[in-house]
Order: C-alpha cells, then structure tokens, then sequence
C-alpha cells in the first residue's frame, strides 16, 4: 500500500510517501527562518508558508520515493490538533489532491502519528519496531513542543491519557528556557547541548506535582524559577553569564525538567505492567532523556521503543502515513461526514471516535 501523508500542524510542511510502514520519503520544509524575529510561531505567516510550500514539497517527495501521484494508494491527513490556519491549509490542499486523483482520504490525529513513529521502517525496510510483536497494554510516552503525555496503549487506536502537563509542554519549556538564555528560537535542542556540559546540580530548582497524586506534570513554575535564577546569577541583568555559568543552568533546568517527567512515568510503570513502551515526539531526540527512560525501564522489564531516524521525532509526514497503515491493518478508521481541522483535539477523544468494525 502506498500512503502520501502530510503533515501542516504547526510550522513545518512534511509531505511523505511510505510503502505499508517503509518510508521512501520524508520531506519537510522547515519556516524556522520565517518566525525567528518573533521568537515563536506566527499562525498566519504559517499558514502562507504552507500554501506556498506545499506543491514543491509534494513534488520532492515523490521524485524521492520514485513515483508519481497516479501510483498512490490513499492520502493520510493530519487534521489536529494543532495551529488551526496551518491545519486549514493542509485539509484543504490534500481534499484538492484527493478530488482530482479519485484518491480515499484518512484523518489522523497528530499525536498518534508521533505514538506510531516507533513503527516507521528505514527505506532498505530496517528498523522500527514491528507492530506483531507488541503485547498490549503498552505505554506511550509523548514529549513535544505542544504536548507531554503518558498513554496507555490497550490496543492501536485504543488510547487513555493516564497523565499530562497542565500548563507548558516538555518541548515549550525547553524552547522558553533556551530563549531566556539567548539562543534563539527554536533553541531547545541548543539547550540540551549545552546541558551536556554544564553541572546539573549547580543549581535548585523546584520539583512540581510530585507530591499530587496523579501522574500530571507542569512546566511554567520550573519557567518561571529559571528565569529568576538568570536574573540573580547576572548581577540583577546586569552582567553577561559566563559559558560556564550558562552551561550549568542548562543543565539544572533539563535535571529538575526530566526528573519529574520520569518519576510520573515510574508512578504509571508501578501500575500498569507493561512489556513495551512507544516514545515519540520531538524531545524523544534528547540522549539524555533517552537514557535516562531506558535506566528506569530496567527493573520493570519493559523495552523501549523510539524512532530509526530524528527526522521522525519531529513533525513529519511519514508519521502520518505509517499511522494510516496501522489503521488498515488493525481495521478502524475515523467515521466522519465532512473533513475539518480540529485544533485541539484530545487523543482520548479521538480513540473514542474510532470506529473499529473497519478500515477505510
């Protein structure tokens, strides 16, 4: 089966071709250049930027994947959440291609895409993790610029948010942080490079929601902390902070970041024992982060599994198509009258939605 899936849910246009769950194509054009001055994403700047990239885009991938739109199978569309102008544009460009082509269109929740990127096989069909061998429930676990969930996998397409970030995501924080620090936007990737240097104990900062009872976290009092802790270590803004000062409030915020991420993490593994466990999303790129799952996966025997490529852990395409495939194979599709962005469309609303009779 060959999917073109796209992907316009914030500021990268992806457009990818994958065969079953082979990609031959994974294409993105990047508006980080657009939206720099900013400091973060402008909607409809994003929105032109879609509209203006996404033939040339589609092109590319095709020409990559060695075939032309008559060969296509199905479109996968990611219709939320999301920016809603970004959205609008890809709904409404791959209805066009669909209409002219006589081609079946399948809605994918953003977020799944990145739960299922784990699945995605290298070109050569290297890779990724094969769908026949997960045992259910399995765990996800969801770390982006807009989102931090824990989810329960009871079967594909069968998800419960078990724990979330009630204010900033994971992502977010990093890219705030990194802004705080002046190293631009998007810079939490920066950051974390950076945190490899510096001394993750050099500084204290607060542990939020450890004690809740739940398994939410929150991001915006860890923000909020940095930035008085910047604002003391340089004199009252007075002074430049030094490489090494730098380095090491990096490092202290990513600590005290992950470390409760993790423990929420640990309170799910602690009920709900799990021999697999999905990670997906842009953090998943974090080496730190990785290792540090993988050191608290050990003593519950679970293995983590994580993208063959980073180019999957951002917002791509491929994720898109490979999620459509799933949804073939494990026979459920979403029923819905008229395709339409769904800005914030919840996952466990989207798995509820489901219908699981059959596939597109």
């Amino acid at each position: 089966m060959i999917i073109l899936g796209i992907d316009t849910s914030c500021d990268d246009t992806s457009i990818a071709v994958s065969r079953d769950r082979t990609v031959l194509a994974n294409c993105i054009s990047s508006q980080d250049s657009v939206h720099q001055e900013f400091g973060g994403v402008v909607p409809m700047l994003a929105k032109r930027e879609h509209h203006a990239n996404f033939q040339p885009v589609l092109m590319q991938a095709l020409t990559e994947a060695g075939i032309s739109i008559e060969d296509v199978d199905r479109i996968a569309i990611t219709i939320g959440p999301g920016l809603a102008p970004a959205l609008e544009i890809g709904v409404e460009l791959a209805e066009q291609l669909a209409a002219t082509h006589s081609l079946p269109i399948e809605p994918i929740h953003h977020m799944e895409g990145h739960l299922l990127s784990s699945l995605a096989t290298n070109q050569d069909g290297s890779g990724g993790l094969d769908p026949s061998t997960v045992t259910f429930p399995a765990l996800g676990i969801l770390a982006s610029g807009g989102h931090t969930e824990i989810v329960l996998i009871s079967d594909w397409g069968k998800y419960e948010i078990l724990g979330e970030t009630v204010d900033d995501a994971l992502g977010e924080a990093y890219d705030k942080v990194a802004r705080m620090l002046g190293l631009g936007f998007p810079g939490g990737g920066k950051l974390a490079q950076l945190a490899s240097f510096g001394n993750p104990r050099a500084y204290d900062l607060p542990l939020a929601m450890l004690q809740s009872g739940d398994c939410n976290v929150s991001y915006s009092g860890i923000k909020t902390a940095t930035k008085r802790l910047i604002y003391e270590v340089s004199q009252n803004a007075t002074q430049t902070l030094t490489t090494e000062q730098t380095q090491d409030i990096a490092a202290s915020f990513q600590r005290a970041a992950l470390f409760t991420f993790l423990k929420k993490i640990q309170k799910v593994l602690e009920k709900y024992p799990v021999n697999n466990v999905l990670l997906g999303g842009g953090v998943a790129v974090n080496t730190v982060f990785q290792e540090e799952l993988e050191r608290l996966l050990l003593p519950y025997e679970a293995k983590l599994s994580k993208p063959v490529s980073s180019r999957l852990c951002q917002d791509n395409g491929a994720m898109i198509a490979v999620a459509a495939y799933i949804h073939s194979q494990a026979q459920y599709h979403l029923p819905i009258e008229k395709l339409d962005r769904r800005p914030q469309w919840r996952l466990d609303d989207y798995s509820s939605a489901l219908d699981f009779s059959s596939a597109l």
